[in-house]
């Protein structure tokens, strides 16, 4: 009857947790004016990595040793690895693209140029749509380009603080 009380506190928590991240994250992509797409992506993010916990937790709790827990992680993400690494640029980009959420400072309808290592301009328009897995920009051609939200992190992208673009073509 503990385990089972114990058991509904983690799932209790769980969910608490879930709603506060959930919230903070919906607050925060408000004040960063963010689309509600990619809040909604943060927030699916957040809430994989919870609901992992709380299974990992309850599995102790029911009684399942540390090393079987340890086993069935270590084979799991064996075997996850080896199937992402051929993949792992989705994974890349999927990290940068929490990253870009919380901690860059441009946004959707923001003009940007893309800058190679040596210093030149390689792509400029504005800013679409920000994905999971991509940057989608306007060019000044009216043509549209995904850029892979990981490359973000390799070349920067030169922006203006108080620019937002509203003609953007359709």
């Amino acid at each position: 009857m503990l385990k089972l009380l114990l058991i509904v506190i983690v799932i209790f928590a769980a969910l608490q947790i879930n709603r506060f991240a959930a919230s903070r994250i919906d607050r925060m992509g408000s004040n960063k004016d963010v689309a509600l797409d990619r809040i909604f992506y943060m927030q699916k993010t957040f809430q994989f990595f919870i609901l992992a916990v709380a299974a990992t937790v309850s599995a102790g709790i029911m009684g399942v040793g540390f090393s079987q827990i340890d086993i069935f992680l270590s084979s799991a993400f064996a075997v996850i690895g080896i199937a992402l690494f051929a993949q792992w640029s989705i994974l890349s980009n999927i990290t940068a693209s929490v990253i870009i959420f919380f901690f860059l400072p441009y946004k959707v309808g923001q003009r940007i140029d893309l800058i190679d290592k040596d210093k030149e301009k390689i792509i400029e328009g504005v800013l679409i749509e920000i994905t999971l897995f991509h940057l989608l920009i306007q060019l000044d051609s009216g043509k549209f380009m995904t850029y892979p939200t990981s490359m973000v992190f390799q070349n920067p992208i030169a922006y203006s603080k108080n620019d937002k673009n509203n003609n953007v073509k359709k």
